[in-house]
């Protein structure tokens, strides 16, 4: 874990950081190691101490720690910011919730999250509101297990597929590739219905998951367009007027399944599953 954290950079601007931030380190003697994806892991680092950042926008103090816990590596972050509720606690590590408005996509700690259950490992946040926060993290050390986590037959997830997804938010991309990959499938994303199209065409995929509002090419000219190129070719409409669409009968033209943001892990995967055992 330390070669991730040292190589972790936040850019942080504005208020977040105006107040000052003391920042202080508690690591633990020796070399706390757990195998894992660096990349992976300096992404999990660095939404925690933004996280913490924006906890704290009138200055505090941000400690980082690590440590161990029987066979398990810690990296612990804390600040003394505003905190939470129990009930925002709880629901912390949905997708989409979020305490930050319009500024949050609240799927910063969903995308954790997962990323650490991929590796075996754990996240817990202890919180009291109006006096900080600290975020958990546990995984296991060295060769107490191996790498990444392999995909739970019993869950009903469905793997080895080549996925294109498309969607215009950054995060949201992030967060449904994240739970494809760790059903161990492999995903391409795309930002646009435009660039979706050319890498589709391009490429050789199992099924498309898509947005319906995107630029260039929204997600009901991209579904229509691949069904005329590839008639049964399996997609998947993910968006955030699902329960609308059901609710009046919409079926977009080459849209196999529509799936209302915001959607839970287990529950994606079981949907994604259902749709490719039938075809």
């Amino acid at each position: 874990m330390r070669p991730s954290c040292g190589r972790s950079r936040i850019r942080k601007d504005g208020p977040a950081t105006e107040g000052g931030i003391n920042i202080r380190t508690n690591l633990a003697h020796g070399r706390p190691i757990a195998y894992g994806s660096e990349g992976d892991l300096a992404r999990v680092i660095s939404n925690l101490i933004i996280n913490a950042i924006d906890a704290m926008p009138m200055g505090g103090t941000l400690t980082i720690s690590t440590g161990f816990s029987g066979r398990m590596v810690e990296f612990r972050v804390t600040d003394t910011g505003i905190g939470m509720s129990e009930e925002v606690r709880r629901r912390a590590e949905e997708p989409f919730f979020t305490t930050k408005g319009d500024e949050g996509s609240g799927l910063g700690l969903a995308i954790v999250h997962g990323i650490v259950e991929r590796h075996r490992g754990e996240l817990t946040i202890e919180s009291i509101a109006g006096a900080g926060s600290t975020f958990t993290i546990r995984l296991p050390m060295g060769d107490a297990g191996p790498q990444l986590e392999e995909p739970e037959e019993e869950s009903g997830a469905i793997g080895g597929l080549h996925i294109l997804v498309a969607d215009d938010d950054e995060m949201v991309r992030e967060l449904i590739a994240e739970y494809l990959i760790s059903a161990d499938n492999t995903v391409e994303t795309a930002s646009n219905g435009r660039e979706a199209l050319e890498m589709w065409h391009a490429g050789s995929f199992d099924l498309v998951i898509t947005d319906r509002r995107m630029p260039e090419l929204n997600g009901d000219q991209f579904a229509s367009t691949i069904e005329d190129m590839s008639p049964g070719f399996p997609v998947i409409m993910l968006t955030g007027y699902g329960d609308m669409m059901h609710d009046i009968g919409e079926a977009p033209r080459g849209v196999d399944l529509v799936i209302s943001k915001p959607v839970s892990r287990d529950k994606f995967l079981q949907e994604v599953s259902r749709l490719m055992k039938r075809n």
